[in-house]
């Protein structure tokens, strides 16, 4: 566990861009456990996207000890995982297959709805960004409303 850590650590040195910053300078550190930040760059805007808009809706965002984002081969079909509901953290995998075929408003729906898994700890079907089936087309109007209705969601205590 420790080498575990240890790499994460080394890898978020090395490939950590300067728009993470602001999201690591939040992580929370307890009971001196490591504090570390690694999400692939391809992933940081939609990470990026999901702390702004949560920030100006007044949100606190609390991701935890640990935030690692990352792209990870998986099995057919299954296009993320966000492994740190109802723990202290942010681990979420995406499939990069799949993902090289998403959409623009595709990849933020994903996005927005894995870090509702692990930073809020919504289940699926909670509200319309939580369904775990995509709908056919989405359009950026779409998602803006599955955006608003979570913000709603989150105020009005779930």
């Amino acid at each position: 566990m420790a080498k575990l850590l240890l790499s994460l650590a080394i890898m978020a040195i090395i490939g950590m861009a300067t728009d993470i910053n602001r999201i690591s300078k939040r992580v929370e550190s307890r009971d001196m456990t490591i504090r570390t930040v690694d999400v692939d760059r391809q992933l940081q805007p939609y990470l990026m996207e999901f702390d702004r808009v949560m920030h100006n809706a007044g949100i606190d965002v609390k991701y935890g000890s640990l935030v690692v984002i990352k792209f990870l081969p998986m099995r057919d079909g299954l296009l993320g995982v966000a492994w740190g509901m109802n723990h202290d953290v942010t681990v979420i995998h995406i499939n990069p297959v799949l993902w090289a075929t998403m959409s623009h408003q595709d990849k933020r729906m994903v996005m927005f709805h894995e870090l509702a898994h692990d930073v809020f700890n919504l289940k699926h079907w909670s509200t319309l960004i939580m369904n775990p089936v995509k709908p056919q087309l989405l359009d950026k109007a779409f998602v803006d409303n599955a955006i608003n209705l979570l913000i709603k969601h989150i105020k009005d205590g779930r």
